[in-house]
């Protein structure tokens, strides 16, 4: 269709909904002391791993004494690799922790500054 020079035809909008049609709704749910619960646990996990491997490295470290050349290097190679893995299991473990905290304020303020629009609506 053509339209006369300065003439504009806007699209038709779509209508608003009707009160009969629902619109689809969100909800968020966060429980604070059940994430905070949940950190506390992750920790524990994190304290309980980290005695028995103490332990773990006390036992050996009485045991290595009793070996040499191959064994020894071979303990010495496993237990390098072994290290880094545990130190990188705890960074991985501190981050994802981390996240999960600053995921609990964002819900936390999210929520505050929903709960507030709703009063003010009021």
């Amino acid at each position: 269709m053509r339209h006369k020079p300065g003439h504009y035809k806007a699209p038709r909008r779509p209508s608003p909904p009707s009160d009969t049609e629902t619109l689809p709704s969100m909800t968020i749910s966060f429980d604070p002391a059940r994430h905070a619960q949940h950190l506390k646990a992750l920790a524990d996990a994190d304290a309980a791993i980290e005695s028995h491997l103490t332990e773990l490295e006390t036992q050996s470290d009485a045991l290595r004494a009793q070996w040499s050349g191959q064994a020894q290097q071979a303990y010495e190679r496993t237990h390098a690799q072994w290290s880094w893995h545990m130190l990188d299991r705890r960074a991985t473990l501190k981050a994802a922790s981390d996240a999960a905290r600053k995921a609990a304020e964002l819900l936390v303020d999210a929520d505050r500054r929903v709960t507030q629009s709703w009063h003010s609506l009021s």
